[in-house]
């Protein structure tokens, strides 16, 4: 063979698992910002632990506000923002995540990206979702947050029935790594991939239809030849899979069976090297390791238990492959015990800078359990322990900790503990991905009264006021929710009394809100929810009064520019020439605000709006066009914020200028380009219609067919499938006649 180029290795890749494996930052020093405000960020953890979740919120939103200058407050960020998300309070979860674009680290930036794309994704916002989720792919494509974005655009491609895209996006998982690392373990269990680079498979794989062969040895006896496909266009690059599993060796089954901690040899035969040297193995070895997870769970031992019964049995479930050690059904040992909470004057230190962060648990009783795995080879291991109900009280006197700890015999096999206990399960997991030491985890739960067989009815009554406007807050949102839903579907009667109902409540917010009585926070919110209420029942103006109201009421509110854009729209959707020019007003004010997520859209607007009040000026005119104006505004648009949805949008019009203009070369270079940094937009069928057309006129008739052909095989539900089809078939009957 030829010789092209002396490059040659092999990268083994391991399929990254649904939670992404990060190490845990280190603990800052004492007697500083920063370890005040991590001593506030552990204690946040912990009521989220327990289940505290308004105390976790509160502490997590302190923390930037009050030490805003340490790199902690982007670690509460990262916290608050995914319990919203597990909360499914998304719009507040994106607010937390964008906050992270001002951080040094580029992991925790990626992060935020990656989980501001699944907050999209769950709000079906699929366009939005792509730009959050293509800026990891580009920008940080060799962090583990690449292959879990490559997996979410898949998803959406998949909702909006885009197969071809879909399937594109899914084959990308697992396969981002960081530029010249050569992993020295992976995650057993998952998929294991192979990728080779190496020049010379450009000529190779164009002879060999059936790829080229690679060996992957287990030491413990499996053995498995693997064929490489090409993963580029170039073919410098190819790549296997196989599925690994706990087992015993089955040669040449397809698949990689692995016992304990195995090493995997891949080799690779490189037909010529740089140096001339023909037939030369390339040998690459990877440590197969566990990242355990541990918990209690139900009967099935299947889902994990938010709480768990006292004198009942409490199953406890370890899933670590490294301990698949013998041929046997292997054992691992794991720690129960049960705490109390101390008093409230104990967890709070006078001096952050002086006192080390409190756990406001205090242990009571301990047992170790003996787990077993479920089946052969199976790497799952379970087991049981009763917690003891007991009763702090002796002849109807309450005993303190002090003295009940005195009456408990932690060297028993019993496991005692009082109802309301933090019961933790704990297990050291010696071999795993997230490093060289060992790692203990931890699952806590509560410990609940014995189980009551009697229905019982209870009535909650909220007495405090921001508690009572929280309440009021939920019920408006569910009302406007059921009025946008009714409102789609054209029952505008129903959809008028649901907003009605949700007034009522976030009217009550507001006067209280005037009174001072209730957190500003939540006035600012029930005018946002009160307005897009008004829009539901088609009250335009008065939605408006609403906007101005706000902002009257708190110039320098953080929803001010939210309020502003919806005034804009108003505006810009009225029917009255005058309104137009009141909303290009709008728009522009949003542009001089300090601080703004809501810039790229609201010069996107601006840019409509002038678009409409030009076509309103060429009303008379025989073939208006749009003004230059507005093509200032949208290339505006495009060229400051590009990674916005919005900047793909503005170029759709653009290229729709230039096409009307007849400036077709320009109109192709501009379609290139959106292709190449837009390519999960909604808009690129009616794209690639106008590729084709503008093809067509200069003459290339090629590519115009090219051009349908995709349309056709990649957007077989779009709207302009039919024009696409009639015009390919019209261009192919053109061939044939020249022909």
């Amino acid at each position: 063979m030829m010789r092209i180029s002396d490059l040659h290795r092999v990268l083994i890749l391991a399929a990254i698992a649904a939670t992404a494996v990060v190490a845990a930052p280190e603990k800052p020093e004492r007697g500083n910002e920063e370890y005040r405000a991590y001593s506030l960020y552990k204690r946040a953890l912990g009521y989220l632990e327990t289940k505290n979740d308004d105390q976790a919120e509160q502490l997590l939103a302190d923390i930037p506000r009050l030490f805003p200058k340490t790199s902690v407050r982007f670690r509460a960020r990262l916290a608050l923002g995914a319990h919203f998300v597990q909360t499914r309070r998304f719009p507040e979860a994106i607010e937390q995540f964008r906050a992270l674009k001002a951080s040094d680290e580029p992991d925790q930036r990626a992060e935020a990206l990656y989980r501001m794309g699944i907050c999209h994704y769950e709000m079906n916002a699929y366009d939005q979702a792509f730009v959050s989720l293509r800026q990891v792919t580009t920008t940080y494509p060799w962090s583990v947050w690449a292959n879990e974005s490559y997996y979410y655009i898949g998803l959406c491609h998949f909702q909006l029935k885009r197969w071809t895209r879909a399937y594109e996006a899914l084959k990308r998982v697992g396969l981002s790594v960081a530029p010249n690392q050569e992993h020295t373990s992976a995650e057993a269990g998952q998929r294991l991939w192979i990728k080779v680079a190496d020049k010379d498979l450009v000529s190779v794989l164009r002879t060999d239809s059936n790829g080229v062969p690679v060996t992957v040895q287990v030491l413990s006896g499996d053995r498995e030849v693997l064929l490489l496909r090409r993963n580029n266009e170039e073919a410098t690059e190819s790549i296997a899979s196989i599925e690994t599993t706990p087992g015993a060796p089955v040669p040449d089954d397809g698949r990689l069976q692995l016992i304990g901690n195995d090493l995997v040899t891949v080799t690779y035969v490189d037909e010529t090297t740089g140096d001339g040297v023909h037939d030369h193995k390339v040998v690459a070895s990877i440590r197969m390791v566990s990242t355990a997870a541990a918990g209690f769970t139900d009967g099935a031992y299947r889902d994990y238990a938010d709480g768990l019964f006292g004198n009942q049995a409490a199953f406890v479930r370890v899933k670590d492959l490294d301990e698949n050690t013998t041929p046997m059904r292997d054992t691992v040992r794991v720690r129960v015990a049960t705490a109390y909470r101390r008093a409230i004057e104990e967890t709070a230190p006078d001096d952050f800078a002086s006192s080390e962060p409190i756990d406001p648990y205090v242990e009571r009783d301990v047992v170790f359990v003996n787990l077993t795995e479920s089946e052969k080879h199976s790497g799952i291991f379970h087991g049981m322990v009763v917690p003891a109900l007991v009763t702090n009280e002796v002849d109807g006197v309450a005993l303190t900790p002090a003295q009940l700890a005195r009456l408990i015999n932690q060297k028993d096999d019993i496991l005692t503990a009082i109802a309301g206990d933090r019961i933790t399960m704990e297990y050291v997991d010696t071999l795993h991905l997230e490093g060289e030491e060992s790692r203990a985890l931890s699952y806590s739960t509560i410990v609940l009264s014995a189980r009551r067989q009697d229905v019982e009815a209870t009535q909650w009554v909220v007495r405090d006021q921001d508690l009572r406007a929280r309440k009021n807050i939920v019920e408006a949102q569910i009302f406007l929710k059921l009025g946008q839903i009714f409102k789609e579907v054209g029952l505008q009667a129903k959809a008028v009394e649901k907003a009605s109902l949700g007034l009522d409540r976030v009217d009550v917010v507001i006067r209280q809100g005037l009174d001072r009585s209730v957190e500003r926070v939540l006035v600012e919110e029930a005018f946002s929810i009160k307005w897009d209420l008004q829009l539901v029942q088609d009250r335009l103006r008065d939605a408006v009064t609403t906007c101005n109201a706000l902002l009257k009421l708190f110039p320098e509110s953080t929803v001010a520019d939210k309020a502003l854009l919806k005034i804009g729209i108003a505006k810009l959707q009225s029917d009255y020439p005058d309104e137009w020019e009141d909303a290009a007003s709008v728009f522009r004010s949003i542009q001089r605000l300090k601080t703004s997520d809501l810039k790229a859209e609201a010069q996107f607007r601006l840019a409509e709006t002038l678009e409409k009040i030009g076509y309103e000026r060429q009303k008379d005119a025989e073939n208006p066009t749009i003004s230059s104006a507005a093509i200032v505004a949208y290339r505006t648009c495009a060229n400051r914020w590009p990674d916005t949805v919005f900047a793909g949008l503005a170029l759709e019009k653009i290229v729709q200028f230039y096409i009307d203009s007849e400036d077709y070369t320009r109109a192709i270079d501009m379609m290139e380009m959106v292709f190449q940094d837009f390519e999960d937009a909604a808009f690129l069928d009616v794209m690639l219609l106008k590729w084709a057309i503008a093809a067509h006129r200069l003459g290339h008739r090629q590519i115009a067919l090219e051009k349908l052909h995709r349309l056709i095989a990649e957007y077989s539900d779009s709207k302009v499938i039919r024009t696409a089809v009639r015009f390919r078939e019209r261009l192919e009957r053109a061939d044939v006649g020249m022909k």
